[in-house]
C-alpha cells in the first residue's frame, strides 16, 4: 500500500503553469543516481492540461518543475511518485520510497501564481 500525499486544495491562474515537485530527504541521504526515480501523473477533467513530456518522466534531482497548460476550472491531479535514496556515505544502502497524489486544484482568473506545489518529506523506513 503506497503512501497517499493530499496537499491542501491550490487555486492557480490559468496559462503556461507547472507542477513542482519538492523531496525532502531524510538527513545523510542522497538521491540514488543509477536507480530510475520517476514520476507519473494524469488529470480528471480538463483545468490541468499535461503535454505528453509531462506525463512521465524522471526525478534526478530534489526539485523537479514540470510544464503544465492551466484553464479555468476545478480538476484534480493524480500521480504516483517513486524515489530511489541513499545514505550519502554508504551507497549501498538503499531505500526506495513510493508515494500517490490525490491533488484538488481550481484554476482561477486572478489567481496569485501557476504552480502547484507537491512537497514529499521522506522519512527513513
Amino acid at each position: 500500500q503506497d503512501d497517499l500525499i493530499a496537499p491542501p486544495a491550490q487555486i492557480v491562474a490559468p496559462g503556461a503553469g507547472a507542477i513542482t515537485l519538492r523531496f525532502v530527504l531524510p538527513d545523510g541521504c542522497k538521491l540514488n543516481a543509477d536507480a530510475p526515480s520517476r514520476f507519473e501523473f494524469n488529470s480528471e477533467d480538463t483545468a490541468i492540461i499535461l503535454p505528453v513530456e509531462s506525463m512521465m518522466g524522471s526525478i534526478n534531482d530534489v526539485i523537479v518543475t514540470i510544464p503544465t497548460e492551466l484553464v479555468v476550472g476545478m480538476d484534480t491531479l493524480y500521480g504516483l511518485l517513486e524515489v530511489y535514496y541513499c545514505a550519502a556515505d554508504a551507497a549501498t544502502l538503499c531505500y526506495i520510497d513510493r508515494v500517490r497524489v490525490e491533488a484538488a486544484v481550481t484554476v482561477a482568473a486572478g489567481a496569485a501564481g501557476m504552480e502547484m506545489v507537491i512537497e514529499r518529506v521522506i522519512t527513513l523506513p
